[in-house]
């Protein structure tokens, strides 16, 4: 068969299959369009009923990403999270070990998140937070039941110089009056990726576990850009 022929034929095949698809492909927007539907006849409803002048953008910005928490909340992986550009801004900054928050390092319970460690100086080491405490709420809202990455990045973390209230229970004191709740003062954090075993007197790290045999201990805790000058 004659090269032309052949071209001929898959050109053919292809429109076919096209033309096969495209009435699934038609239904399926309308279907995407008729399920948002409610959303435009209420914002129709605001814009013609409601006594005051409303800020259309921030709505309309609003409903988007209300919905799209939705859609990924349903996912129900704990790994799955949306970033709008302010969060995404903050968690690059996370990435290049600066950021913003109260300088506690956490991992999710059954409770809430418990705290692993302390940046020195910063507002958690002021307030009294102590390794081993396990927040269960944070300004309010309880923690237990949402995704971990949210409860870091949205919940804990936060602009710099804006206020949090954590509540946490203290397991290591089971005869302490509990839960307390203490306000905070979020700082710039500058995270230190690279840390040894335990700490020295001077608050800095130990990273021999053995000076006879020249053994070392380091834990990277998390993969900044930095990191690999700072091992």
């Amino acid at each position: 068969m004659p090269k032309r022929n052949l071209a001929w034929i898959l050109i053919v095949a292809a429109i076919a299959l096209l033309m096969w698809q495209l009435p699934q492909m038609i239904a399926g927007r309308d279907s995407v369009i008729h399920s948002f539907g409610p959303i435009l006849d209420a914002r129709t409803q605001i814009e013609r009923r409601f006594v005051e002048k409303v800020d259309d953008d921030r709505i309309v910005r609003d409903a988007v990403e209300a919905a799209i928490h939705a859609m990924v909340r349903d996912l129900d992986d704990p790994h799955a999270v949306y970033l709008n550009q302010q969060e995404y801004q903050r968690f690059q900054r996370r990435t290049d070990g600066l950021y913003g928050g109260v300088g506690v390092e956490v991992w999710a319970v059954d409770q809430g998140v418990e705290v692993l460690s302390r940046e020195p100086n910063s507002p958690a080491v002021r307030a009294g937070i102590r390794p081993g405490d396990i927040i269960t709420k944070i300004d309010g809202r309880k923690v237990k039941g949402v995704p971990f990455v949210e409860v870091v990045n949205n919940m804990l973390n936060g602009p710099v110089d804006s206020p949090v209230t954590l509540t946490y229970i203290r397991p290591s004191e089971p005869d302490a009056v509990g839960p307390h709740a203490i306000s905070l003062i979020r700082s710039d954090i500058k995270l230190n990726s690279v840390i040894g075993w335990t700490r020295e007197k001077g608050n800095s790290w130990r990273f021999m576990l053995d000076d006879k045999r020249r053994i070392g201990y380091v834990r990277l805790v998390k993969f900044t850009s930095d990191v690999d000058e700072r091992l």
